[in-house]
């Protein structure tokens, strides 16, 4: 868990993401100290064609921890 701490991996892909033809649900912890939604999510969310965005106040880099039930709840659509 600590390795994804870094978006190195996810920024040496960033034309592949681009070329996601799927829809993606980013789910991101608005308190992420690592990984900001002002930095890292908005280039994610600039990377993909078809993306929705639920973002988790009160949640760091591991919603599902700070939150499970919200996570959860996200992940399957039953917000």
């Amino acid at each position: 868990m600590l390795r994804k701490l870094s978006n190195k991996d996810t920024r040496g892909l960033s034309v592949q993401l681009s070329q996601v033809n799927l829809p993606v649900h980013l789910i991101w912890g608005m308190d992420d100290k690592f990984q900001p939604w002002e930095v890292s999510g908005q280039k994610l969310l600039s990377s993909f064609k078809y993306v929705k965005v639920s973002k988790m106040d009160n949640c760091g880099h591991y919603l599902q921890l700070d939150q499970p039930e919200r996570y959860v709840e996200l992940l399957l659509g039953t917000e």
